[in-house]
């Protein structure tokens, strides 16, 4: 089969395939072929991503006696060994009611998620529950009402599977039936987000326009453009709404064979001048290995400017769960872990900025605090074990503009946790983030600009909490 994905019939920089007549047809961005069984049906795909005549990928299909499929196996680059694989249980109606996923290491499966699904008479698909990481660990449920035409119109979200609605979501569609809305609100119907969708002929989403407040004004705005094989090409974002800024950032990306980011190229919208390289390197599974940053920008990753990357996966989840970070030159600068809740989303990252075992910064979320939700920490219920990894702990960062960070702290944590100086310094707050500090009193005067300082005192020892002007701090 040969795919046109973007309808223009541009075939520069290609080989031109031709149809079963011989006769060259334009355009083509992709080459599918599949291999059938005696009986017709499908057993296999192999996919050329990028129409050089090698095909990228490969997926090939268990059948049962009655030709059904019951399990599939992933070759993400068609090295002819099988990266992934996904089980199937199905009724006899072919409704399917089960997946187990695995990635395929070793030659060993390790199983990551498993989906379990309830339909309605008509096959449809009302209720997800998630295994997250395919232990019973963690797992979480999401309802969903189907319009006329049974396409998901509002979602209702169960994080726990403890029977309490969380979030829900409700779409609305355009008359191809593609998402032009999500209107997300907690369970007391208060709005957390609203996300406008722009899509063009094709269906492909070119703009997306965030309101975190349902106040009508955008705090984030995302364009995108796309290549021949319906891959982002350029993605513009203004991370506050307000237009593009020094502060904003474009990304110009080009792609591997496999369809994955091979180096993305950041360039300042106002002075159109690039500003980083990165350079992206996967594993077998398709997960990101190292991330080479040229930020000197001379072509090479060699310099003391230069950032090296490596990622580390969680065996189970096949998830991110931290990074090293080298210079140029391979000097080990620091590492970062993080943690997630029952839907995977990062929660906490945990810097470890010398390399000396000690976690100096906490964040709200994944990295420098760019938060996806709110977000609640109670330290004064942390465990010992959790208490003694922070030790030594002088930054906390909140959550980004926009969400809701709230963070408690009480005397006894903060004397356990502080570094030498007995410091702790609170940032990145402002109205909608809240920090209950418990057994302090405020200071006249602070002794660092643009905070306000907490003090308490134990055993003859003071122990002080700065958190940044603008931030909610309640007294206990």
């Amino acid at each position: 089969m040969l795919v046109d994905n973007d309808a223009n019939k541009n075939t520069e920089g290609k080989i031109r395939p031709t149809d079963n007549s011989g006769k060259t047809v334009p355009g083509i961005d992709q080459v599918l072929k599949y291999d059938y069984n005696e009986k017709g049906k499908r057993t296999s795909l192999e996919r050329d991503n990028n129409v050089d005549g090698k095909f990228d990928y490969r997926e090939v299909y268990t059948l049962d006696v009655n030709g059904r499929q019951t399990a599939k196996e992933i070759d993400l680059t068609n090295d002819g060994k099988f990266d992934r694989k996904e089980a199937y249980t199905k009724e006899a109606d072919d409704g399917l009611v089960q997946t187990h996923f695995y990635n395929l290491v070793d030659d060993k499966e390790v199983l990551t998620k498993i989906e379990n699904y309830e339909l309605n008479a008509n096959n449809q698909r009302i209720h997800l529950l998630t295994d997250v990481f395919g232990d019973g660990s963690s797992i979480n449920g999401v309802s969903y009402e189907l319009d006329e035409y049974g396409r998901v119109a509002k979602a209702y979200f169960d994080m726990a599977n403890d029977d309490v609605i969380d979030r829900i979501e409700t779409y609305t569609r355009n008359s191809n039936g593609a998402v032009t809305q999500i209107v997300k609100t907690d369970s007391q119907g208060k709005i957390t987000e609203i996300q406008d969708r722009e899509l063009d002929a094709l269906n492909r989403i070119t703009k997306y326009t965030y309101d975190y407040t349902g106040d009508g004004q955008p705090n984030r705005i995302v364009e995108q453009k796309f290549n021949q094989w319906n891959l982002v090409s350029e993605q513009f974002t203004d991370r506050t709404g307000n237009g593009l800024t020094n502060d904003d950032i474009i990304y110009v990306r080009e792609y591997n064979p496999q369809g994955q980011i091979a180096i993305q190229k950041g360039i300042n919208p106002v002075t159109n001048k690039t500003v980083s390289v990165t350079y992206m390197e996967y594993d077998e599974t398709g997960f990101t290995t190292v991330n080479k940053n040229d930020i000197d920008l001379d072509g090479k990753i060699s310099s003391a400017r230069d950032r090296i990357v490596l990622f580390t996966q969680d065996p189970v989840s096949g998830s991110k769960n931290g990074e090293t970070v080298y210079d140029g030159t391979n000097k080990l600068l620091h590492k970062e872990f993080v943690e997630r809740d029952n839907n995977g989303i990062i929660t906490l990252t945990f810097r470890d900025n010398f390399n000396d075992g000690t976690i100096e910064r906490m964040e709200f979320g994944n990295y420098t605090g760019q938060y996806t939700k709110n977000h609640a920490e109670d330290l004064t219920n942390w465990t010992p074990e959790r208490i003694d990894y922070i030790k030594g702990l002088n930054l906390i960062m909140l959550s980004s503009a926009s969400f809701e960070s709230t963070l408690t702290l009480d005397r006894e944590t903060i004397a356990k946790i502080a570094p030498a100086n007995n410091s702790i310094r609170i940032m990145n707050g402002d109205a909608n983030d809240t920090v209950n500090l418990l057994g302090f009193t405020q200071s006249e005067t602070s002794s660092r600009v643009g905070h306000n300082q907490y003090t308490t005192d134990i055993d003859g020892t003071t122990y002080i909490v700065h958190v940044n002007d603008g931030t909610e701090v309640i007294l206990g």
